[in-house]
């Protein structure tokens, strides 16, 4: 499959399926290697920024708003071909859409607020320094963004929930083993 293929489908689709198909779709290229609570919490931003209207009315105009997802940053010939992580992102898009529709008392959040992400291996966003950080999930730091300039925080010390610090404790432990066994060599 390739990306244009996927977004000219959704765009002929209508509803849930045209919304989920491009929030999976942004799942998929912003998240597909991250824990599940960050593939969550990277649907959740999307929705978040939905539901202010500031940069859509729809997923899908949110989603492929110029230059705040990866769908308009990547060539529409990007091949996705991790079935398995497409299907995952899928099932993440349809549980966010369905957990979105509920009252906002009742949602599951994953990083209240945040409306703005980035990987740690991107360049730092010039938005950064007006962001308020709300949690570190794998390599992504999430972010309430709200205009007022601020000095400039490293990722590592936006704020991390306790139960996704463990799992970022866990997932560090693995990562260093086998750094640890290839310095070895």
């Amino acid at each position: 499959m390739k990306l244009g293929w996927i977004l000219w489908l959704a765009s002929i689709m209508g509803g849930t399926v045209q919304d989920q198909t491009c929030l999976a779709t942004t799942v998929y290229l912003e998240a597909r290697d991250q824990p599940i609570e960050g593939q969550y919490a990277v649907a959740e931003v999307a929705l978040r920024r939905r539901e202010t209207g500031r940069w859509g009315g729809s997923v899908c105009e949110v989603v492929k708003s110029s230059r705040q997802f990866a769908p308009t940053l990547l060539p529409t010939d990007y091949p996705v071909r991790n079935i398995r992580a497409w299907q995952r992102a899928w099932k993440v898009a349809g549980n966010s859409l369905h957990n979105w529709r509920l009252p906002p008392e009742h949602r599951r959040l994953y990083v209240p607020g945040a409306d703005h992400f980035f990987a740690h291996h991107v360049v730092r966003p010039g938005w950064l320094d007006y962001g308020v950080p709300v949690a570190v999930i794998g390599d992504h730091s999430f972010y309430r963004v709200d205009g007022v300039k601020r000095p400039a925080v490293a990722p590592a010390a936006a704020v991390q929930p306790a139960s996704l610090d463990r799992e970022r404790q866990t997932i560090e432990a693995a990562r260093a083993v086998p750094l640890a066994m290839h310095a070895s060599r």
